[in-house]
């Protein structure tokens, strides 16, 4: 007998994917070229050996120079990145649908709302922001995790690890939320496509099998950024800075180490910071003072009155800043922990924070004589910045929430929810101490894993009340004297 596939070429998967890249680009294209996305691209172009500073995530140059060396190229070009992320963006939101593909009614609802609720969609505007093109490589790992678990897909297994090492190397901190997908994708291992017992029990092998593809990651991530970086440049040292100006300010002591207070060392390659006719030393309260801002660390590089801090290009001058700012902590941990208290509250927007939403909310004052052009976003989202959808702690809360009740009712709902869950809350709460300013790009990724479990959760309400009422519909009817004398 003859038999076939239910669907041998994904009509449907792609028609939506179509719809989806294509209204990407009526309302972004070419995406939001701002100052990290500059530097990257800036990256791409002018280092030919291929080897670039780590002030940005070189993994993002490098993907932009192949992206560059493709024999076919948009106008402009550099809006490849941004059409490449808004493509895996989109084919990761139509494979975790795949999960509600038997109810092309539900299946169809997912797409739409899992990629159209306006504060996800705008995120798709921002690339190639390392933290929307963060956000476009994870909803890709779990929708191809989806598939992995449901169809036994070793192809969607692979694509998502893939999709998982690009989430590493396009932020820095991006491990805290591929670790609960890593571990995700050994139980899929494991259970759907091995089916091994293995020597540590059901658990046990979920649990290796996770930690192993983590570190198998981990370390090829390492090995190609290090072959990527040119030369070290200690992007954490802003975070340090940051939490010691602070303290300084606060407790009227300076806790920063004298290597700041020599200002006439020669700028780093990396980056240039205001002041630099300046003449006097930095290192005093009153310029701490002006630099200073409880919700960001802008102020002391780039905006606002004082002479900068310089950045470090140096090892052993890193060394000592990291040993000031632990000596710092010990010596005065309630001071460091207000500051990390206040920078928390604008972050999550429980106090006000200055920081936009997106960026290119609002018109160019004034054309670039580079020939970059950023698109605006529409006016929607400068209307309703204040709104509760804007509110990170709304997202924070929800997804705790949904956490109770995923573990509550653990036996109704798939695994993977908990896993999802798990990557944003822990991503966010990775914040509370590296958070250096209070944007809401840092908290991209919450916004969609707190999204995707809402219409999962949803669908899956609503599905439980039509299979109620079925229920309910076939009792009545089996029930004497249902039909009618």
């Amino acid at each position: 007998m003859r038999t076939g596939r239910k669907y041998r070429i994904p009509y449907l998967q792609l028609s939506i994917i179509f719809i989806g890249v294509s209204a990407t680009i009526w309302f972004f294209y070419p995406g939001c070229m701002s100052g990290d996305v500059l530097y990257s691209w800036n990256e791409a172009l002018v280092h030919q050996d291929r080897t670039y500073y780590d002030m940005q995530p070189p993994l993002v140059a490098y993907v932009w120079h192949l992206l560059n060396s493709l024999p076919v190229n948009p106008t402009p070009r550099y809006a490849n990145f941004f059409l490449f992320s808004t493509l895996l963006f989109w084919t990761g939101i139509v494979l975790a649908a795949q999960q509600w593909i038997n109810d092309k009614l539900f299946w169809l609802t997912f797409c739409l709302c899992a990629g159209f609720f306006p504060p996800v969609f705008a995120i798709l505007s921002q690339a190639p922001l390392k933290d929307a093109i963060l956000c476009a490589a994870l909803v890709s790992a779990y929708g191809a995790l989806v598939v992995a678990e449901n169809s036994r897909s070793y192809l969607a297994f692979f694509f998502s690890v893939a999709c998982m090492f690009l989430a590493l190397g396009f932020r820095h901190n991006a491990a805290i939320a591929v670790v609960p997908l890593a571990l995700w994708a050994g139980s899929v291992f494991c259970d759907q496509l091995l089916g091994v017992k293995g020597y540590f029990g059901k658990i046990g092998n979920r649990l290796a099998a996770g930690i192993l593809i983590f570190a198998l990651l981990a370390l090829g991530f390492h090995f190609t950024n290090k072959a990527l970086t040119k030369a070290p440049t200690f992007p954490v040292q802003g975070i340090f800075v940051f939490d010691l100006v602070g303290m300084s300010v606060k407790a009227e002591k300076i806790y920063l180490p004298k290597l700041f207070e020599d200002y006439e060392r020669p700028p780093v390659p990396f980056y240039a910071v205001k002041g630099a006719d300046i003449r006097e030393n930095p290192l005093t309260l009153a310029n701490l003072k002006k630099l200073y801002s409880p919700e960001s660390n802008l102020n002391i590089y780039w905006y606002g009155e004082g002479k900068a801090l310089r950045f470090l290009d140096n090892q052993d001058e890193f060394g000592e800043l990291q040993g000031a700012w632990l000596a710092a902590i010990r010596e005065n941990p309630a001071v460091y922990l207000q500051v990390r208290l206040e920078m928390l509250l604008h972050l999550f927007r429980i106090w006000p924070a200055h920081s936009w939403l997106y960026y290119c909310a609002f018109p160019e004052q004034s054309p670039r004589n580079d020939g970059i052009v950023s698109t605006t976003l529409p006016g929607y989202y400068v209307r309703h910045a204040n709104s509760i959808e804007y509110k990170p702690v709304f997202y924070f809360v929800a997804v705790m929430i949904f956490v109770v009740v995923l573990i509550v009712g653990r036996r109704r709902f798939p695994r993977h929810l908990i896993f999802l869950a798990a990557s944003g809350l822990l991503y966010a709460a990775a914040y509370v101490v590296i958070a250096p300013d209070s944007s809401f790009r840092f908290l991209y990724w919450l916004v969609v894993v707190c999204n995707l479990l809402v219409v999962n959760l949803s669908l899956f309400a609503l599905d439980a009340i039509r299979n109620w009422r079925r229920l309910k519909s076939s009792v009545d009817h089996s029930l004497p004297g249902a039909s009618g004398p």
